[in-house]
C-alpha cells in the first residue's frame, strides 16, 4: 500500500497557479505522484486546495518532514 501525506494551500491560493507550482517541481524522493485536490476540500485549516503526496516513503517517520519540505519548496 502506498503511503499518503496532505500539504494544503492558503485560502486565497488559485487552483491553476498551484497547478502549475506543482508541475515545475521536482517529487520528493520517495513520492510518486502529487495530485492537486481543489474539489473534496472545503475550508480545512483556512484552505480550499489540498496537494496529495503518494508514494512508498514511511507515513509516520518521514510523512511530516516531507510534506512540509514540499510545501516550502511550493
Amino acid at each position: 500500500m502506498d503511503a499518503f501525506v496532505s500539504v494544503y494551500v492558503e485560502m486565497g491560493a488559485r487552483a491553476d497557479d498551484v497547478r502549475a507550482a506543482v508541475a515545475a517541481l521536482p517529487l520528493p524522493a520517495g513520492v510518486v505522484e502529487a495530485k492537486v485536490d481543489d474539489e473534496s476540500i472545503t475550508d480545512t485549516f483556512g484552505c480550499r486546495i489540498a496537494i496529495d503526496l503518494t508514494g512508498t516513503f514511511d507515513e509516520k517517520t518521514e510523512g511530516l518532514a516531507i510534506a512540509r519540505e514540499y510545501a516550502v519548496s511550493l
